[in-house]
């Protein structure tokens, strides 16, 4: 891993509630770690085209966006940094203030 990011957000304009989402850049051996969730029998969620798999016992998943990229944190912050980045919700660059 070369670099690690957590950004932390409001999940509503209006609310006190944060959130956490992980993303880290770097040489991932995926296949080794897709051949372990094989071997713990972890099955993936689709969300569009992301495959997101869950992270035994810790309650987070992990999505790798491509091949040196991953994002991580709990379910409905990964799902939240995918509509992000895959432009079904507005992001960081939208935000004029």
């Amino acid at each position: 891993m070369e670099q690690l990011a957590f950004a932390l957000y409001r999940t509503k304009p209006d609310s006190e509630q944060l959130d956490t989402v992980g993303v880290a850049q770097g040489q991932f051996s995926m296949q080794d770690i897709l051949a372990n969730f094989r071997k713990q029998k972890l099955k993936a969620n689709l969300v569009r085209t992301n495959k997101v798999y869950p992270l035994a016992k810790t309650g987070m998943v992990v999505c790798f966006v491509d091949a040196s990229t991953m994002v991580f944190g709990g379910t409905e912050a990964v799902e939240k940094a995918l509509d992000a980045r895959d432009g079904v919700t507005t992001s960081l660059l939208t935000n004029a203030p």
